[in-house]
């Protein structure tokens, strides 16, 4: 708009005079108009620049009001969907020490069903009974035809998984066995990200075995 009125104020304010029809050297030829003509144009070209120029960042620019809808929008946002990502993390951690247990649990069935193989389903873990599980020979050391209750050549044979029973370790998972004083053992295998209890509990003793899988710290 101020672009517009102040080139109209200066065509109207510069009149251009028309050439004269007599004889004048080529040099004189409409000397004066045209440089009149010549100043409208780039006074009317100057003015509408600086008028696009404004119109241009107006229209680019954000209101207070707009901004604050948006950062509101953010807020809602952040609020709702924090705590669902941090749901799909629990659950991830439940389904993982889910999936160990049922691991375990269909391991020791294969493992009993080669020890009745053997013969030696009754054996007591006095008797150092054992089954070869692969082809490549790998024994797995049993107590009544499953699985001994601890991690070296017994559970770290049969789960395909990275553990370790140190604290300052970087495993995924963290074991601690248990001997009581009848020789029967407890192994607990815990997901090391996850707070107390997210593990499975397996009890191998001369009258019990159980897998138990606890979920309530995932």
């Amino acid at each position: 708009m101020l672009g517009e009125l102040v080139s109209k104020y200066y065509l109207n304010s510069l009149s251009i005079i028309p050439c004269s029809s007599t004889k004048v050297t080529r040099s004189q030829m409409c000397g004066p108009n045209v440089g009149r003509l010549l100043l409208k144009v780039s006074l009317y070209f100057a003015c509408f620049s600086i008028s696009a120029s404004s119109t241009m960042k107006k229209e680019q620019g954000f209101t207070l009001i707009e901004l604050v809808v948006v950062i509101v929008i953010l807020g809602i946002l952040a609020v709702t969907a924090a705590p669902k990502f941090i749901n799909l993390q629990s659950d991830a951690k439940t389904a993982t020490v889910m999936a160990l247990g049922g691991a375990l649990k269909s391991a020791n069935s294969l493992v009993y069903t080669k020890s009745i193989i053997a013969g030696n389903e009754t054996q007591g873990y006095a008797e150092n009974p054992t089954v070869i599980i692969d082809s490549a020979g790998t024994l797995v050391e049993l107590n009544n035809g499953y699985p001994l209750a601890k991690w070296e050549n017994s559970l770290e044979n049969i789960l395909d998984i990275n553990a370790s029973d140190d604290v300052d370790d970087t495993s995924e998972w963290i074991y601690a066995t248990v001997v009581y004083p009848n020789d029967a053992t407890m192994i607990t295998i815990s997901l090391r990200s996850a707070i107390e209890p997210c593990k499975i509990r397996y009890n191998n003793s001369n009258t019990t075995i159980t897998i138990e899988v606890l979920t309530e710290g995932c």
